[in-house]
């Protein structure tokens, strides 16, 4: 395996770049025969426990999250009907689970396209088949953030944005004197419009993007490109909001360039899932998420900020 995968502080690398593994944190395990109603007070007893891991012989049957026992104790007869009985009765069986060497980016694509009930249960994490640990969400949100962030002042983009490859510029941003807003934009569908386009037609799409953010992001402000469609500002700008409404207006003027006249006039193209199945996407539009002006220690603190907001979206 490649080492580099193990180094999530490596600056130069994207998220595809590291294994989901280097994030697990331990939490208690517990076996199939262990009481509803212990389980619970464990777990009320904690309120930054997220739930357990059930184990038999180090390997990873089930899972009990906090909002699982909740909604099954909080009924009117919940409690009195299932306190004596075993966590395996209403244990989840169909929990999201990864190998240790999965890179970082095909987890958060399977985490946030789980049903809404399931969305902020923690992942959990095997190595050689056996039980290894857990990523919540927000941990996996927050890292993924912080290496995009990281990577998009420390390397060298081909469409050369301003700032980007800037390490001194992107760091001066977010200086604790200064009070900075900071803005995350992404393409809303662009991954499937990659499918059915392809992928020159994405870049081209891509070119664009970045020509409105250089017109509009003042030129004395941070402005990144990180993976994909992914591009982050960092302005002291007073008019952040009038920028975000410009981009917003530019982008959708231009985006009826890179469709069919079938799919323009119908407002929408069909693409096929990771499972295969036909699905109707809405037009690409442009997606900001950002966070007021306000003072940040260090890089860390950026992503862990726009890692919270864009968990919120989600």
């Amino acid at each position: 395996m490649d080492d580099v995968k193990n180094d999530t502080h490596t600056s130069s690398r994207k998220i595809s770049d590291f294994y989901i593994g280097n994030l697990c944190t331990r939490i208690g395990t517990i076996t199939q025969d262990a009481k509803i109603s212990l389980v619970s007070q464990m777990i009320q007893s904690d309120p930054t426990v997220p739930g357990f891991c059930v184990i038999v012989d180090n390997e990873l049957i089930g899972v009990a999250t906090r909002n699982q026992l909740n909604a099954k104790l909080s009924s009117q007869y919940g409690y009195s009907l299932y306190c004596n009985r075993e966590i395996e009765l209403i244990m989840c069986k169909d929990f999201l689970c990864v190998d240790f060497f999965t890179t970082i980016d095909i987890v958060v694509k399977i985490a946030i396209n789980r049903e809404p009930e399931k969305i902020y249960d923690f992942i959990t994490v095997t190595k050689g088949g056996k039980y290894f640990g857990i990523v919540t969400v927000k941990d996996l949100l927050e890292r993924s953030m912080h290496i995009e962030i990281v990577r998009a002042a420390s390397t060298t983009p081909e469409n050369d944005l301003p700032g980007h490859s800037q390490t001194n510029k992107f760091e001066l941003s977010i200086a604790p004197s200064d009070r900075s807003s900071v803005l995350d934009f992404d393409i809303d569908n662009f991954e499937a419009y990659n499918e059915v386009y392809g992928s020159d037609m994405g870049d081209m799409v891509m070119e664009r993007l970045s020509q409105i953010l250089i017109r509009n992001i003042p030129k004395e402000s941070f402005l990144g490109h990180g993976d994909d469609d992914d591009f982050i500002a960092i302005s002291q700008s007073a008019d952040v909001e009038k920028i975000c409404r410009q981009i917003v207006e530019q982008f959708e003027k231009m985006s009826s360039d890179f469709y069919s006249e079938n799919d323009l006039k119908q407002g929408y193209f069909t693409a096929k899932t990771r499972h295969g199945i036909e699905a109707v996407y809405p037009l690409m539009s442009i997606a900001i998420s950002g966070l007021p002006p306000q003072k940040f220690v260090d890089t860390f603190e950026v992503a862990e900020s726009t890692g919270k907001i864009k968990s919120i979206c989600k």
